[in-house]
């Protein structure tokens, strides 16, 4: 047992010390507070969304936001840990949190009164924990059929390199080979290293801005300050 914390501390200094880590977990950081941020901001704000489905309210505050946040603080203390299979992992949650996110504020944004549809009907699952086989699939094409979000990933060419992410993070998820769970725990030189740390960064700041970017095209003002 000694022998295993030990191995673990050794692989933890050696993180740390890596030229590329501090500029990596500087980055990570820096998401991490934009996202509390962004929480703080819709929740003080009140800025929540609702939707009345059949005689059932459906309500979305910062639950989704919040996970978020406190996966992305995991990431941190993983990312030292060099813990990298795991890294990505997280980083599928941290995808799938925040356009889940996006699904049910565009929900919301399309509702009308008396109206009754399968997304609807997903929002209130959602709500009473019941809800199953949402496929991140499912949720892009339905954020898709909105004319500005489609405008906006076909003008800038955004699907290809969202696609490759995707692709990548699944491969740690489903464990598709021995090299997306052996980066756990084996033995990387500094080469390996630095290339692994920008791998993450580039992915967790591409998720995080594309989630950005659409959220903006959903509801323009979730992100503005009351002015008094």
């Amino acid at each position: 047992m000694d022998f295993l914390k030990d191995s673990l501390e050794r692989r933890r200094q050696y993180i740390k010390s890596h030229p590329s880590f501090k500029e990596a977990k500087l980055k990570t950081e820096d998401i991490t507070i934009f996202i509390s941020n962004l929480s703080e901001l819709i929740w003080w704000n009140g800025n929540f969304s609702f939707l009345i489905y059949k005689d059932r309210l459906f309500s979305m505050q910062t639950e989704l936001l919040e996970s978020t946040h406190s996966t992305l603080r995991s990431i941190w203390q993983i990312i030292e840990l060099g813990h990298f299979s795991d890294v990505n992992v997280l980083l599928r949650k941290v995808r799938d949190d925040l356009f889940l996110f996006l699904y049910l504020l565009e929900c919301v944004s399309r509702h009308k009164i008396d109206s009754e549809t399968k997304q609807e009907r997903n929002a209130i699952k959602w709500q009473e924990n019941r809800l199953e086989n949402l496929h991140l699939s499912v949720i892009l094409t339905y954020l898709m059929e909105n004319d500005q979000i489609n405008k906006v990933v076909s003008e800038y060419k955004l699907q290809e390199t969202w696609d490759k992410i995707g692709g990548n993070l699944n491969k740690y998820v489903h464990g598709n080979g021995k090299c997306y769970i052996q980066l756990n725990y084996v033995n990387l030189d500094s080469l390996i290293v630095h290339k692994i740390l920008n791998e993450i960064t580039f992915k967790l700041s591409y998720i995080v801005s594309i989630f950005v970017v659409l959220l903006i095209l959903i509801k323009p003002n979730i992100g503005m300050s009351t002015l008094n």
